[in-house]
């Protein structure tokens, strides 16, 4: 889910800013400012869904000191979803995403064949050649069509074509410009690009723009010293028909038409400015959209009274890398959706004036192991050795064993006397909270199945089902980003009640 959002990210981004390029930018005579936008634009785009700001406004909370009900506590043999097994709410789902992940593997695949394929016919190519050095540039004699063309800080020659002649300096001086301005580094980048992000039609389209933007500036540069005109007969006197590789800057290089046309352009002047001076406010425009709108954080929900110490809480994100929990009919997995809610934790913590410690902060098991009995032990000396006020352990529930709805359930067993008085304690505190933000069983469930997380804890630990994932409503709300804080803030005041209450 997190990839796929990435994708759309990187998709709508580029697509927003080469729609503002295609508009305005592209056939103007600023050939080095267009350079760099569509360069820019291909590297903003690839960043910009990874970039996470912290915009948390609000000063250290306090509390006027919350009331709470003990909840009763439901013990029975029902099965609680952990490390222990794997439940997967619909097997088309899995067929899905294994399908949609060989598709892009494919496409990768074939992206990265097509890129070494171009390399080694270059490479063959010089072989094949005899080799000089004009004014200190390798020079390849060839015979092959595309000749006369650069590649990196080479030149391509056709031995047909007279370097002495008024047309052969002309272009020796072109083909030279492309090598002191470094273009071929340009389309490599975006050869590389392409491989992993194939699936971006944006890209096929700015590496096009690219190589017409080299043509255009060193036609530029040459016309300024031989005239536009004869520099234009040159160009039309040749041959334009020849195939292009993927890599080179081909003198004879399509599409003529707009290179003649840009040769008998005139410079617009201050015209020319204000298309560039817009592109900034869009840059930003795009940057808030996709990055201040999604990690924005409103004030917190809690009341002003007298200042409380620090709180510290473990919050462990169920499952993780090797093991996806339990998973829905729609590509959602278990394990994204509790780390989702342990990131907002984490990030909304300083707010609170709460200590987190997240047991993983990234799609793996704790630790980076490979043995999920392993990570389960490794969550629990997290937690043992923090000292915390209290462990929270992140879950959806599955299948129609449990209702819908958001659950709270603690220890059978504890490792210190009163730590289940705690949990029960912190459990009803944490309902209470959750409640006010949707549908919450009020009673505590005690399952008589051993969890691990919960009863080697040596601090009151509860594990917390943010819902059912067969579930289409219970889906739908956890899912939502801003569901998912609301959930935050709710773990949160709790830690900060709980934490007042044992003072």
């Amino acid at each position: 889910m997190f990839l796929f959002i990435v994708a759309i990210k990187i998709i709508v981004s580029s697509a927003i800013l080469m729609a503002y390029y295609w508009f305005l930018l592209r056939n103007k005579p600023f050939h080095k400012f267009n350079r760099i936008y569509l360069l820019g634009l291909v590297v903003f785009s690839i960043l910009v869904p990874f970039i996470q700001l912290p915009f948390t406004m609000a000063t250290a909370p306090t509390i006027q000191g919350f009331m709470y009900r003990l909840l009763d506590v439901k013990g029975g043999d029902f099965t609680v979803e952990t490390e222990t097994g794997i439940v997967v709410a619909n097997n088309h789902n899995n067929m899905l995403i294994a399908v949609i992940t060989g598709i892009y593997l494919l496409g990768a695949v074939i992206a990265g064949l097509l890129f070494i394929r171009a390399l080694v016919k270059i490479i063959l190519i010089s072989q094949r050649a005899n080799l000089n050095l004009w004014d200190g540039v390798p020079v390849y004699e060839v015979e092959v069509p595309q000749a006369p063309f650069t590649f990196m800080q080479s030149l391509y020659w056709h031995s047909k074509i007279d370097p002495e002649s008024m047309a052969g300096q002309q272009i020796f001086q072109h083909e030279l410009i492309h090598i002191k301005e470094k273009h071929s580094w340009d389309i490599f980048f975006m050869e590389l690009v392409r491989i992993p992000l194939w699936f971006n039609p944006v890209y096929f389209l700015v590496k096009r723009e690219l190589a017409v933007v080299h043509e255009f500036r060193a036609d530029q540069l040459v016309s300024a010293v031989h005239g536009p005109i004869p520099y234009a007969e040159t160009l039309l006197q040749h041959t334009i028909s020849a195939r292009k590789r993927r890599f080179i800057h081909s003198f004879f290089n399509h599409p003529i038409k707009r290179r003649i046309l840009m040769l008998t352009q005139k410079n617009a002047g201050k015209s020319a400015i204000r298309p560039r001076l817009f592109s900034i406010p869009l840059v930003v425009l795009v940057f808030l959209s996709l990055i201040l709108f999604a990690n924005k954080a409103s004030e917190p929900l809690v009341n002003t009274g007298h200042y409380l110490r620090e709180t510290v809480i473990v919050v462990d994100a169920g499952h993780g890398g090797i093991d996806p929990g339990a998973s829905a009919n729609v590509g959602i997995k278990e394990k994204d959706i509790n780390l989702a809610i342990a990131r907002e934790v984490a990030k909304l913590g300083a707010v609170y004036k709460v200590k987190v410690v997240l047991t993983r902060n990234e799609d793996a098991l704790p630790g980076n192991g490979s043995d999920i009995r392993e990570s389960l032990i490794r969550r629990s000396d997290i937690s043992n050795g923090t000292k915390a006020d209290l462990f929270v352990s992140i879950h959806m529930s599955a299948g129609n064993e449990f209702h819908p709805g958001l659950q709270v359930i603690i220890p059978n067993q504890e490792k210190v006397p009163g730590l289940i008085a705690g949990a029960q304690s912190a459990g009803s505190i944490l309902v209470a909270k959750l409640k006010t933000s949707y549908t919450t069983q009020e009673e505590l469930l005690q399952p008589s199945q051993n969890i691990y997380v919960l009863n080697h804890s040596m601090v009151p630990a509860v594990l917390l089902h943010c819902g059912n994932i067969s579930d289409p409503k219970d889906l739908a709300f956890v899912s939502n980003a801003a569901n998912q804080e609301k959930i935050a803030r709710n773990i949160l005041e709790a830690a900060v009640a709980f934490g007042s209450s044992k003072q």
